[in-house]
């Protein structure tokens, strides 16, 4: 394996040697000064447009050109802290400290408790064919376009109340808490694993769904979950570093990207593991999110900036 990095023009390149092929990755910063509103950058997705959006600590942005568009509390956001963010319908999703907001690219349309949210306090969306999945600290909800069903562990066999991270995996919610892991099939069915079950924490913070595997992460490392099996990564059987692991994403090319909170992104390659810290093309070692979008590129949030990434075959 041959790594070597070339600096010119403010963009990072980074060149990975795999047998006869190169990939190579550039890597782009974000600021404020580039119409972030925020530097905290906790959520990256992209709409039905392949447009990217982001959701930071002052608001969320639309990606246009080598540019960020904000929106705030001024065009109708129902609070800057904007924690999450997904593509829903023709525009976006958006959680906050103060409900749920969609917009559609011209207004906001926002949901709380009054509407049937268990909490104001919206942590993790996924959307689907059928409707929105929203996760709170107080359960979770299913919003099918005009009305909210809830699930929580006085209802139902959910792990935890407090939920962190959503995945769809075809027709089953995979959902995160602080409790453990929850594979919903609806109406009824779920199954259950925590730390007993090989899980490196029962807090979990990231999933990602990718050809039927189970990516997450969440204190102490990450894990997979392949055919009902897991396998955790942590600092004593791998290469991740002795964090929490706050995002994680697959690439087209099937590498897993891993954001941890403050030991950098790391990439496993097959068996091989790749570690950037701050300086060496993420703007920070602090992650908070990581996402994968059209045409392989790559996003990660950070506590001081977003990071973009995009990664090609010489």
């Amino acid at each position: 394996m041959v790594r070597s990095a070339l600096c010119f023009l403010g963009i990072l390149l980074i060149v990975v040697g795999c047998g006869d092929e190169d990939i190579i990755g550039e890597w782009v910063n974000y600021t404020t000064e580039d119409g972030l509103p925020g530097l905290i950058v906790y959520s990256a997705t992209e709409d039905a447009n392949k447009t990217t959006w982001v959701s930071c600590s002052g608001g969320i942005a639309r990606l246009e050109g080598a540019y960020f568009i904000p929106y705030t509390e001024e065009d109708g956001l129902p609070s800057n802290e904007a924690v999450v963010i997904v593509g829903y319908k023709s525009g976006v999703a958006v959680g906050t400290d103060k409900g749920l907001a969609l917009f559609d690219g011209d207004e906001f349309i926002v949901y709380n408790r009054g509407d049937g949210l268990p909490s104001n306090n919206v942590q993790s969306l996924a959307s689907g064919s059928e409707g929105l999945w929203v996760g709170t600290d107080a359960g979770l909800s299913f919003f099918d376009g005009s009305s909210f069903t809830t699930y929580n562990t006085e209802n139902s066999n959910i792990a935890g109340d407090c939920i962190w991270a959503l995945a769809l995996l075809n027709d089953d919610v995979v959902i995160g808490t602080e409790s453990g892991l929850s594979i919903f099939t609806p109406p009824d069915d779920w199954k259950n694993y925590d730390k007993g079950d090989g899980l490196p924490s029962d807090v979990i913070y990231a999933l990602w769904v990718d050809d039927g595997v189970i990516w997450g992460g969440g204190a102490y490392g990450a894990f997979k979950i392949e055919g009902g099996d897991v396998f955790a990564y942590t600092p004593e059987n791998s290469q991740i570093p002795y964090s929490d692991v706050m995002g994680v994403c697959v690439d087209d090319y099937g590498d897993v990207w891993f954001a941890t909170y403050g030991g950098g992104i790391c990439m496993l390659s097959g068996s091989e593991w790749h570690i950037y810290m701050g300086g060496e093309g993420p703007i920070s070692d602090w992650g908070l999110c990581a996402f994968c979008s059209s045409y392989n590129t790559l996003w990660f949030g950070t506590t001081d900036g977003l990071s973009r990434h995009i990664r090609y075959r010489d």
